[in-house]
């Protein structure tokens, strides 16, 4: 191939690329254009040559002038634009500017290519065909050939190397025999291949199975009608799987013969992989909506359109039909008495390019027409300057929720009612009896059933004192356990086990003499707890005199107190080897205010005492008991130091 045909070669490339297309001089005309250019654009030659470029994108937020000049003598520069057809219609854009160094002065070849979205111009067919595609001539030589054909060589083959589109040439024998003549610099990025391994070579050894078959088909049905063809084709290559969109041109000789078939392949590989990726992405959404109860939405705000999930069915009874895909439908099934503070709160979140989360709680109506307490939580999408753009949310129905919320508050409000009568009723008990109690115990300290005349009366004297004496106890019993119940324990302090013991042991020395205890104690676990003094004293001596009573008469009595920190919080066990408890039968009632031994001077109110200042200090106790073994409790301090 001569330099004319080489020159017609390329400037064939160029005019037949499916790829937009023109030359920009130094003063921002354009000079030149492809066919693609003007379909797209839908200018004619006349009125695009001469044309500014800045006048066909619409750019209100960027500088294209600016880029435009820093990319002379640097790499190319890539802008996302919005192209303005001869019709005013718009289409988004990649518009890639390299500089072109050809020995004639500055020019910029543009091209355009999809943009981040995928989105393709769209080509607008022009008024009349045009010429049929011819393949360079190799018999009729252009042997006039000069200086400026040689610096339109050297610029053809600039945009041929710089055109982002991939764009091969084959050479076609016997129109089933191809051959690759030409590729430019993309083919090679894209596919890892060296040159020599693909120029010069057959498309067999190119391409493999299964797209090799595919591709000789498409050739040959390329060939056979004379039209460009188009299919989508996933192949390997040493750079990875591709994707690729295929175009493959037929061009023929003065004598009707295909010579070379170009071909273009747009690199569709990341569109493809981001296409599959939201398409999970929206199976996870539906799966999500499907799953869940809550009325999803998402609101474009520019475009005012909105989209709900299935719960809006669900929660709320209506069919999509009647939700239409507007903001009206929202708004006008708000309570009408919420619907002005839901409004103002939901415009001061969006105007406030600060904040990314809303949440407001208020009434909307159902289907059926009556109204639902819903909780309404969104998250805002802002452009880079703040602006609100889109708004994805979730309503909650939260009436049963509410339902519940009333119920529980109408039970406690019973239950305080009734705890007041009952300690109403337990203060008349202890208090307004005790005048009248104290009373009879005086009067039957007076009564002396030996001066009674006759056994009778000194027998009846003597059960009305001792009844007398019982019911006083059960007064002040009663009394005890009202001041637990009502009254907050002295204040909590940090004090010593030991301490406190040995003051229960004095106060409890003569039940402890008369059973011959002893006592053995443990405390290297921990010896200090937060607690109240008195209450621990109370616990202590409760537990060493119920030890005393419940002694076994064939042992002296043996105590043990052991200490241990669990989680930070002390462990006190209390053991004695006295007559036990029989816990099948009584394991269920031992800390109630009840006797489970008759024994002298037990009256059943120790152990609950016990339980109830541990609990009201956020402590408890459990029991462990043998009969005729020994018994022991294990108590359990809620804070060993203070916090």
């Amino acid at each position: 191939m001569n330099a004319s045909d080489t020159h017609a070669f390329y400037r064939g490339f160029f005019e037949n690329s499916p790829e937009p297309s023109f030359l920009i001089g130094a003063d921002r005309l354009i000079v030149e254009m492809n066919q693609a250019a003007k379909q797209v654009f839908g200018f004619s030659d006349s009125e695009f040559i001469g044309k500014d470029w800045l006048s066909l994108v619409d750019t209100p937020n960027s500088k294209p002038g600016a880029s435009l000049g820093q990319s002379l003598g640097e790499a190319r520069t890539a802008l996302e634009l919005t192209g303005i057809r001869k019709d005013g219609g718009r289409f988004q854009g990649k518009f890639s500017i390299t500089p072109l160094n050809n020995g004639t002065g500055p020019s910029f070849l543009c091209t355009i290519s999809a943009d981040s979205n995928g989105s393709q111009p769209t080509q607008t067919p022009l008024s009349g065909s045009p010429e049929p595609k011819q393949a360079p001539s190799k018999d009729k030589p252009n042997l006039t050939f000069g200086l400026q054909d040689e610096a339109n060589l050297r610029k053809l083959l600039q945009i041929y190397d710089n055109l982002s589109e991939v764009i091969y040439m084959y050479e076609v024998r016997n129109n089933d025999t191809f051959r690759f003549e030409s590729v430019n610099q993309a083919f090679l990025n894209v596919t890892g291949l060296r040159k020599d391994q693909v120029v010069g070579r057959y498309v067999d050894e190119v391409i493999p199975e299964p797209s090799l078959s595919l591709v000789r088909s498409k050739y040959t049905q390329a060939i056979a009608s004379g039209q460009t063809i188009k299919w989508e084709e996933i192949t390997p290559y040493p750079t990875g799987v591709k994707t690729g969109l295929v175009s493959i041109t037929p061009l023929y000789n003065e004598h009707h013969i295909c010579t070379n078939l170009l071909g273009t392949v747009t690199d569709i590989t990341d569109i493809r992989a981001a296409e599959r990726d939201l398409e999970i992405s929206n199976e996870r959404f539906v799966y999500a909506t499907k799953a869940t109860r809550d009325a999803i939405y998402d609101w474009n705000l520019t475009t005012g359109e909105i989209h709900w999930g299935e719960g809006m069915e669900k929660l709320f009874g209506y069919k999509s039909a009647q939700t239409g895909n507007g903001i009206t439908f929202w708004e006008s099934n708000l309570h009408p008495e919420d619907n002005q503070a839901v409004n103002e709160s939901l415009n001061s979140f969006l105007e406030d390019r600060g904040q990314e989360q809303w949440e407001y709680d208020y009434r909307f109506r159902r289907a059926d027409g009556s109204f639902a307490y819903v909780t309404d939580r969104a998250f805002v999408v802002r452009d880079n300057t703040g602006k609100a753009i889109r708004l994805v949310g979730a309503m909650q129905d939260l009436s049963r929720r509410r339902e519940h919320e009333a119920e529980r508050e109408l039970l406690i409000s019973h239950l305080t009612q009734r705890n007041n009568e009952l300690e109403q009723f337990s203060f008349i008990t202890s208090h307004n009896l005790r005048a009248p109690v104290s009373n009879l115990v005086g009067l039957t300290h007076l009564l002396s059933p030996d001066a009674a005349p006759d056994s009778k009366t000194r027998y009846i004297l003597g059960k009305i004192k001792e009844s007398a004496h019982q019911l006083n106890s059960i007064v002040e019993d009663l009394s005890d356990i009202l001041v637990v119940k009502s009254n907050s324990p002295a204040g909590a302090e940090n004090i010593s086990l030991k301490e406190i013991l040995g003051e229960a042991e004095k106060a409890a020395g003569e039940f402890l003499t008369q059973a011959s205890a002893t006592i053995e104690t443990d405390f290297t676990g921990g010896d200090h707890v937060f607690f109240s003094r008195e209450y621990l004293r109370s616990i202590l001596l409760n537990l060493l005199t119920n030890s005393a009573k419940f002694r076994s008469p064939d042992r002296d009595l043996v105590i043990k107190l052991h200490t241990e920190t669990q989680d930070g919080k002390l462990k006190l066990t209390f053991s004695d080897n006295g007559v036990g408890i029989d816990m099948g039968r009584y394991g269920g009632r031992i800390f109630q205010y009840q006797r489970f031994q008759a024994k002298g001077g037990n009256k059943g109110i120790g152990l609950f005492m016990v339980q109830e200042q541990l609990k009201a200090m956020g402590g408890s106790i459990s029991v462990a008991s043998e009969v005729n073994v020994g018994t022991t409790f294990t108590l359990y301090f809620a804070d060993s130091q203070p916090g």
